[in-house]
């Protein structure tokens, strides 16, 4: 069988095409794998912290609202309340190791007046919040600014 001299090389460049192809289907499968594992990452992170988020929120809801139901007892010797509880915690880094650490504080055992769901979701926590609660009274409201021309 004779080949033509212009024929040469004809197999050899398809072959090579045919294989830059593939490589580059292949790479195309890397890179959207890469992404989608990022991205889980990401969400997971995400997730994490509006979880952490919300279990600070409910803490903090359940230190002024222990606030409020206890100040009745404040000066109660039979009562050992500390005055302004959250004012106490408040900087202070709170997640699932430092609980010991708030009932040394506080005086009072923590774990005991939580909720079971709350105290769960504290445990749960990777790392920790800081609760800065602090009155909207003294705040300067800047919707009520107006500006005179």
């Amino acid at each position: 069988m004779e080949v033509k001299k212009n024929q040469l090389g004809f197999a050899l460049i398809f072959v090579l095409v045919f294989i830059a192809m593939i490589m580059g289907i292949v790479g195309d499968i890397i890179y959207q794998s890469q992404l989608a594992a990022k991205q889980s990452f990401y969400e997971q992170n995400r997730t994490d912290a509006l979880f952490t988020a919300r279990t600070g929120m409910e803490f903090a809801f359940f230190l002024i609202n222990f606030y409020y139901v206890t100040k009745n007892y404040q000066n109660n010797p039979m009562f050992p309340i500390p005055q302004n509880m959250y004012n106490l915690l408040n900087g202070m880094p709170i997640g699932p190791n430092s609980l010991s650490d708030i009932t040394k504080l506080s005086g009072l055992n923590i774990e005991k007046l939580l909720a079971p769901e709350l105290l769960k979701a504290l445990k749960k926590v990777k790392g920790s919040f800081v609760l800065n609660i602090e009155s909207e009274n003294k705040k300067l409201n800047v919707n009520m600014l107006q500006s005179v021309y």
